[in-house]
């Protein structure tokens, strides 16, 4: 009984605990190099090249790896079909640190993602 007790308990702290953070999440501005609100992510604000499927490099500004992206609809910007860049033998590019890769069909039109990172520090 008193592990059943113990369940209804942490049951609760969890339901009050993801309220807690469901009402505090915030995404912030999507400004170029801005930081997502209280995510672990950066905004990245940029134009598509002009060749169609071409694989182009970002510099960004999240000090890892990044682990994915999502592409984020502004008043100011597109929301367009992006994929992995590859190299001449259509390897994919991995990503760095400092460099994200990326190719789409579109051309010519501003485009705004968010990238996401974990704390590699362990911390």
């Amino acid at each position: 009984m008193a592990q059943l007790e113990g369940i209804q308990t942490y049951d609760k702290r969890l339901r009050r605990d993801m309220q807690e953070l469901a009402a505090n999440m915030w995404f912030g501005m999507p400004l170029d190099g801005q930081k997502g609100g209280n995510l672990r992510a950066v905004y990245m604000v940029f134009s598509l090249p002009s060749s169609a499927n071409a694989t182009f490099g970002l510099e960004h500004e999240l000090g890892e790896e990044p682990l994915g992206y999502v592409v984020i609809g502004t008043p100011t910007t597109h929301v367009v079909e992006l994929s992995p860049g590859v190299d001449a033998a259509s390897a994919v590019l991995p990503w760095t640190a400092k460099h994200v890769y990326l190719k789409s069909p579109k051309t010519d039109i501003t485009v705004c993602i968010l990238i996401w990172g974990t704390d590699s520090s362990g911390g």
